[in-house]
């Protein structure tokens, strides 16, 4: 047992040989100029980056740096809620409460600051979680891989890595062909899932995604994905006529049929409503929504189908992507 003993600004152990931790409110004090002149020059350049983007032509989303002439980024954020859980179950559990917790290689995610007073002079830490494993979709992960080491009593270098994976795609499209994650390998994606009997939702997403595949048919980097939630009807055959019907041709707009257990753990993949429901019209309950993907699997947001402003959105953050690839 160790007893520490403090007086005024100066703190001692009462066993030999331990080492005080820094004293937190010296380092504020004596650090306070420090970090104020970097926030100041954070701001600084921030608001630079914001303000000298200019969008040329105006209404194209395409922001050029005037100065460089080279494509501003604006990175899309995911709308995956999950993504930003951090793997330290005590900070799941406790919140912003959390801030107070001993430092360990989780704290990169959640309060990175607190590494700093680590007695380690090094951690590493590694995360595997099977998000789906009950439903027995064991290719559906969230992996993190997190470490720090100590530079000297108050300075530590950190860093994290997150990845998802969205799991093996294979099906069957209008044309017989197989589609896999080959099929859209370093491709961005709209992915949507339907019924060719649906007489609700189902037609307006399909004006929506008609509307998209049209805006996109000469650029090879995006393709459209639709599955169906009713392949004892929805054949090839049936789904060849569906693409015909629609003025569909080539291979940019996948219509899919499969397994339908398979069809239905894709939906729970992408966190969509996909079921049989006798209550429900025309007998399944779905959602309108459409998921945009980008070309390393990365689910990066979710839009109405039903709603022409929205898919219009969709457009918007489509050539976003295109612009940063």
């Amino acid at each position: 047992m160790r007893v520490l003993l403090c007086y005024k600004e100066a703190c001692t152990f009462a066993r030999p040989n331990d080492r005080p931790k820094p004293n937190p409110m010296k380092i504020v004090k004596s650090n306070r100029l420090f970090a104020l002149s970097l926030l100041l020059l954070g701001t600084i350049a921030v608001q630079a980056q914001v303000t000298n983007c200019v969008e040329e032509p105006p209404g194209s989303n395409n922001f050029i740096d005037p100065i460089t002439g080279q494509m501003c980024i604006t990175t899309i954020q995911t709308a995956v809620p999950f993504l930003t859980i951090t793997p330290d179950a005590r900070s799941a559990a406790m919140g912003d409460v959390g801030i107070a917790l001993s430092p360990t290689a989780a704290s990169t995610y959640f309060n990175g600051s607190a590494l700093a007073f680590s007695e380690s002079p090094f951690e590493i830490q590694a995360t595997f979680t099977p998000w789906l494993r009950a439903l027995n979709l064991n290719d559906v992960y969230l992996a993190n891989l997190a470490g720090f080491g100590r530079l000297d009593e108050l300075q530590v270098l950190y860093g994290s890595l997150r990845y998802f994976s969205l799991g093996s795609i294979q099906f069957t499209d209008q044309n017989g062909q197989v589609v896999n994650n080959e099929t859209f390998k370093d491709k961005i994606y709209l992915v949507d899932f339907f019924f060719i009997s649906c007489q609700t939702i189902c037609p307006k997403v399909a004006q929506q995604m008609l509307h998209l595949h049209d805006e996109f048919e000469t650029d090879d980097r995006v393709k459209l994905l639709a599955h169906t939630i009713d392949p004892k009807r929805d054949t090839v055959d049936r789904l060849k006529w569906y693409a015909d019907k629609l003025g569909v041709t080539g291979n940019k707009w996948h219509f899919v049929t499969g397994d339908k257990e398979k069809l239905y753990d894709m939906a729970d993949e992408y966190f969509i409503v996909a079921k049989e429901d006798a209550d429900a019209p025309d007998g399944f309950d779905h959602s309108p929504t459409i998921i945009l993907v980008d070309e390393n699997r990365r689910v990066r947001s979710f839009f109405n189908g039903t709603d022409p402003e929205d898919v219009d959105r969709m457009i918007k953050d489509v050539n976003t992507l295109l612009n940063e690839s």
